[in-house]
């Protein structure tokens, strides 16, 4: 998703400084149908702000020197959600992702957003006790 593309066109909403940029807390939208709320600085997006998609996917942070840096939030179109840490835009860092549920699918690092060194991967099981009864405890421990 890159709205930022220059070939993009864009709708203003805001305030704009002498030259016409967005200057203060402005709504942009572009013509790939994403739309981008938040803080900017002659043109920069500067300070808190959100990206809502077209697919219904969010991505919230802090931008600086139009480039989203330190924590963020990507909630994906389902629910799903990851914390993540962004470096010039990209997850680099410790994240967490968490399914529709709430539930914990990921948590280890990012390198330039892809999953890297040691991660843990979880993958919900779920029980219902007339198809996938527990063992009875006494089997689960040893003696």
């Amino acid at each position: 998703m890159d709205s930022d593309d220059d070939n993009v066109d864009e709708v203003l909403e805001g305030p704009v400084d002498d030259d016409g940029l967005p200057h203060g807390f402005c709504t942009v939208a572009y013509s790939s149908s994403d739309r981008f709320e938040g803080h900017f600085f002659h043109g920069e997006k500067n300070g808190k702000g959100k990206f809502f998609f077209f697919d219904g996917s969010t991505l919230d942070g802090s931008y600086v020197d139009d480039v989203l840096q330190g924590q963020g939030v990507y909630t994906y179109e389902d629910g799903g959600v990851l914390y993540g840490t962004y470096v010039d835009g990209e997850l680099n860092g410790p994240a967490q992702e968490f399914d529709p549920e709430g539930r914990l699918i990921f948590k280890g690092q990012y390198k330039d957003n892809i999953h890297y060194g040691i991660c843990w991967i979880y993958y919900p099981v779920l029980f219902t006790p007339t198809t996938n009864p527990l063992p009875p405890v006494s089997l689960l421990t040893k003696h």
